[in-house]
């Protein structure tokens, strides 16, 4: 039996990847998105962001900024 996915974005101290110690994941519609960062203090900062958005906006839909301010404004006219 497969382990159950995590949910939400995690870091973690792993071996050096391009000089980047740092690494975050998360699964996004099924797949592992990992990103690399040289410092913990970075990392621990990018979990929270990615955290935050998913609460905010669940985790099916990323859209950039831009786009969800579009969206908003379109929300408000109707």
């Amino acid at each position: 039996m497969a382990k159950p996915k995590p949910i939400g974005f995690q870091w973690k101290k792993s071996k050096a990847f391009n000089g980047k110690e740092y690494r975050v994941w998360g699964y996004i519609d099924g797949q592992r998105k990992q990103y690399w960062f040289a410092t913990e203090k970075e990392a621990k900062a990018e979990v929270g962001d990615r955290n935050r958005e998913r609460e905010a906006y669940g985790s099916k839909v990323n859209l950039d900024s831009e786009a969800r301010l579009e969206a908003y404004r379109a929300a408000e006219l109707l």
